[in-house]
């Protein structure tokens, strides 16, 4: 059987090339074509299986419906569900996902991006990007570019998790539990906003003046932290970051830190292999649902926020 042309469509339908051409390239509404019209064009074209020529949608429309997603692999739970999020979400937008995967490699990073804009793809979703800014300005004038949650500043539209939501959420898990005296551990690199908040919505807000919280640097300075905050008699003891939780486990499980059970273990953050770790700690993780439904609305509306921060969802441990 002969492919189906637009020609054919449109006879079909009793209507004109361009109309059928309208509607088949989702601007029906746009040119206030007829709802019914509109459907029977549509159903004329799925019964003899229609499918538009790629270069003439590029030609009218000058979109691929192509979308690059560059990430450093696979390894973190969150970039696979995001990547499934992000198609589901553009596919049902009609537009097709690109992968490529850096390995926190520049060069591999700088490569992929302008293969994909010399192909002409729509927009580039980076994760955790490696490229500096000036790299980065080059190729947001061959193609849009959003960030997922960078570890530099740029100025480029941003989604990053919301931390001082999910450090407010870790709080009140603290305090639901009647668990008041909260120890904080932090470590160089950590984001501001997290320690930032524990001062705020904990140590001002109910006038802590015990000392709390410190910071350390290295392995052996996480058990001498931990101690020192058991010996000031804390409940609970809240983490800077996943890497200082499955830190304090390994110490825990070599018998090198004893904590009593009793006390509420918390890490801004979360992995996977958090969720059945003794001792149980309780985490925030990113929400791939809520960064796909900002991206796919970003391919519509490049008016986004230039920063975006996107509510965790809390993983509580008993």
């Amino acid at each position: 059987m002969a492919k189906a042309s637009l020609k054919t469509i449109a006879q079909a339908a009793g209507v004109s090339k361009t109309t059928a051409s309208f509607v088949l390239n989702g601007k029906g509404d746009t040119h206030k074509i007829n709802k019914n019209t509109q459907k029977k064009i549509r159903r004329i074209a799925d019964e003899l299986d229609y499918r538009p020529s790629f270069l003439s949608q590029v030609f009218n429309t000058g979109k691929t419906m192509t979308i690059g997603v560059i990430a450093p692999d696979l390894s973190d739970p969150f970039t696979s569900q995001l990547i499934e999020n992000i198609s589901d979400r553009c596919n049902a937008s009609n537009y097709n996902v690109t992968t490529g995967f850096t390995h926190h490699n520049k060069e591999t990073e700088t490569g992929i991006i302008f293969d994909l804009t010399d192909r002409h793809t729509d927009a580039l979703v980076i994760v955790n990007p490696a490229n500096s800014e000036d790299t980065l300005a080059k190729a947001v004038t061959r193609a849009p570019i959003l960030l997922v949650n960078p570890q530099h500043d740029y100025q480029l539209p941003v989604l990053h998790p919301d931390y001082k939501y999910g450090v407010n959420l870790l709080l009140q898990h603290h305090i639901r539990r009647h668990h008041k005296a909260i120890g904080f551990i932090n470590e160089p690199g950590a984001d501001s906003s997290i320690m930032e908040t524990y001062r705020l919505n904990y140590l001002e807000r109910f006038d802590i003046t015990a000392d709390y919280f410190t910071e350390i640097n290295n392995f052996d300075s996480l058990t001498n932290a931990v101690e020192k905050l058991l010996e000031k008699k804390i409940n609970a003891i809240m983490l800077s970051s996943v890497h200082l939780a499955r830190q304090l486990i390994t110490l825990v499980n070599s018998n090198q830190l004893n904590i009593p059970e009793s006390i509420d273990i918390s890490c801004a953050g979360w992995h996977p292999c958090l969720a059945l770790t003794k001792p149980a700690i309780t985490g925030y993780s990113n929400d791939a649902k809520a960064y796909a439904t900002v991206i796919s609305q970003w391919l519509t509306d490049s008016n986004i926020k230039q920063t975006t921060a996107i509510k965790p969802i809390l993983h509580e441990r008993q």
